[in-house]
């Protein structure tokens, strides 16, 4: 887990037997309030563990803020995608995977 310099929150898990995959998620949402929620990352991680234990890495970012600003939460999670491959390196794919609003979220990046 971290914080980008944007201020949001992510998480990061690579597994043992790593099959040189990442799935890079885009929660659901858009969590209306304040700041990043650091909770948010590993709560979907938790909730998704299911790659994890397939043998993808994952990564995911709270957003920095809530609100329903698509653009700022594409620019996060494309943010938390650049932190992964400065850590482990680039993957041999990489899955965009949007879930609900996040989907609207996926699609920015895309």
């Amino acid at each position: 887990t971290g914080q980008d310099g944007n201020g949001a929150h992510y998480a990061l898990a690579v597994p043992v037997r790593w099959n040189g995959s990442l799935v890079v998620h885009a929660h659901g949402g858009p969590d209306l309030g304040g700041a990043s929620d650091p909770a948010r990352s590993t709560e979907d991680l938790e909730r998704w563990a299911v790659m994890v234990e397939e043998g993808y890495a994952w990564a995911g970012s709270s957003y920095r803020r809530g609100g329903y600003g698509t653009r700022m939460a594409a620019a996060d999670t494309e943010s938390v995608r650049r932190v992964f491959t400065d850590r482990f390196g680039k993957p041999g794919r990489t899955y965009l995977h949007g879930q609900s609003w996040g989907g609207n979220v996926a699609a920015k990046v895309a």
